[in-house]
């Protein structure tokens, strides 16, 4: 019998993760963006003098942040009055270098950063492409690799704003520093084909306060066993091994941190629109250094390049508002994985318990009173035949406390429904 030879790049990679240090870390974190996304990569060579160096030239990785506000317009940090280093000469965008563990997050530092020069807050924060800049001073050449964003910013402040000399602008100025106009530009054409944008209300909520402490530790472990335990094993009954997974609204539950010690995916992506509904989880993975990639995506248009073994996607469907964006919420999952597992819970009225729960999470809780479009099981099962006629559909019902929960478990490119 033939002996199969391993992949040895990727081999090499997961070894590099093993042993690598930091930079070595956030290398390889930059290029799995690259892959996820089949990003450009910008490079080229800048020629510096002597007085130009600085420390930030020192370290191997940044990023930057395309920001724009609800009017279309970019963020640009204007060239200083009394310019000190080459980086003061020209326009820019916002960035910084990173070099430690607490950056390798970088969705969350990008959030820091625009947070830091605005005062506001990001959403439907993706990359534009993957930059290379090389320097070239006196007889040495320093490297540098970073990824570039696109993102969202509402809530700015005026005040923060003026103290860093930042305007919002349509076009490009006519010079910027080393890569960002070339940056810029693509940006721009990025959210040009863009099509959603999240409510400012989606952003805003966040699952924070005394009442969600109170549910977290007095509601959540009462139920949990006769409900979202259930749903758990049932979604994990299903799964089977995979190498590949990405939770499409994950919110704060840590069901994501059980599939990537259960199965060990290669590839473990979280997503959802609501940054800070991930603040904790994003946290305790940190903390527990679980490998576990988090954007902040609208799911009516997820920009990966990439088709998932799962794709999971739960408690979703009732939460968008109109026809048109659940029909592209469901095409859009169609194109990223290749099996997808959809739960939703069925319109509570269908039970007294459901009623009651469904009150205490609108009421108590926050959770959207007006925005709830929730469905019977027939009408979910048609939803599911509908969106994907040729798909093999495995259909189950998971009664819980706080009603029945409706499955779908969908096999693209199949050719029956049970």
């Amino acid at each position: 019998m033939e002996q199969l030879q391993p992949d040895r790049d990727a081999l090499e990679r997961y070894t590099t993760s093993l042993f690598g240090d930091v930079g070595d870390n956030i290398d390889l974190l930059i290029e799995s963006y690259r892959e996820l996304y089949n990003l450009d990569t910008l490079e080229k060579t800048f020629t510096l003098q002597a007085e130009d160096r600085a420390a930030y030239l020192e370290r191997r990785n940044f990023l930057l942040v395309c920001a724009y506000n609800r009017d279309g317009r970019f963020l640009i940090i204007n060239k200083r009055r009394q310019p000190r280093l080459v980086i003061d000469r020209d326009a820019r965008l916002i960035g910084r270098t990173v070099d430690d563990y607490s950056s390798f997050c970088l969705e969350e530092t990008a959030n820091e950063m625009v947070e830091r020069y605005t005062g506001g807050h990001i959403s439907d924060l993706r990359p534009v492409c993957k930059m290379v800049n090389k320097f070239e001073i006196e007889d040495e050449l320093i490297t540098q690799t970073g990824i570039v964003f696109l993102a969202l910013v509402d809530d700015i402040k005026t005040e923060k704003v003026e103290i860093y000399e930042i305007g919002f602008e349509t076009d490009p100025p006519e010079t910027m520093i080393f890569q960002n106009k070339a940056a810029l530009e693509l940006a721009i054409q990025l959210h040009r084909d863009l099509r959603f944008f999240p409510d400012a209300w989606e952003i805003e909520h966040s699952p924070g306060g005394v009442r969600n402490l109170f549910h977290r530790v007095a509601v959540k472990p009462l139920v949990k066993a006769q409900s979202s335990t259930r749903i758990r094993k049932a979604l994990f009954d299903r799964m089977g091994q995979i190498s590949s997974v990405i939770d499409v609204s994950c919110g704060d539950d840590e069901m994501i941190f059980s599939i990537s010690e259960a199965l060990d995916p290669d590839i473990v992506v979280a997503n959802d629109i609501n940054w800070s509904a991930m603040k904790r989880i994003m946290t305790k993975a940190r903390e527990k250094n679980y490998h576990i990639l988090f954007t902040n995506h609208h799911i009516c248009e997820m920009p990966f390049n990439y088709r998932f073994d799962v794709a999971i996607c739960k408690n979703t469907l009732h939460h968008i508002q109109n026809p048109h964006e659940l029909v592209n919420a469901l095409i859009s999952l169609s194109k990223i994985a290749k099996r997808l597992l959809i739960v939703d819970i069925e319109d509570p009225k269908r039970s007294i318990l459901g009623t009651l729960f469904n009150k205490y999470y609108e009421l108590f809780l926050g959770d959207g009173v007006s925005d709830h479009r929730f469905l019977t099981k027939s009408q979910f099962r048609n939803l599911i035949r509908k969106a994907y006629p040729s798909a093999i559909v495995h259909y189950q019902d998971l009664y819980t406390i706080k009603g029945r929960y409706m499955m779908a478990d969908v096999q693209l490119n199949g050719s029956s429904q049970r």
